[in-house]
């Protein structure tokens, strides 16, 4: 395909197999969106308070919730000065 002489028909034959492959990625991601995707999201959410809490921007609502009530008591600090 680089030679000073492109020969036309080696050409189209490297186009039908790149098609192919797009319309084989194509089939792949359509049936992993209907097959997979519905039992990737449920284990997401099923593991998202659990696994990896550190490393989110923020806390669920619920957990912020319950952090925040074992955090908040009052302690008296004057006798320390």
């Amino acid at each position: 395909m680089r030679s000073r002489t492109p020969n036309a028909e080696e050409a189209i034959a490297e186009i039908d197999k790149s098609i192919a492959a797009v319309q084989a990625d194509l089939a792949w991601r359509q049936r992993a969106a209907s097959e997979l995707l519905p039992q990737l999201e449920a284990y997401d959410a099923a593991v998202g308070n659990n696994i990896g809490l550190r490393q989110q921007d923020r806390l669920p609502d619920a957990m912020a919730l319950e952090v925040a009530g074992c955090l908040s008591d009052h302690r008296d600090i004057s006798l320390s000065f």
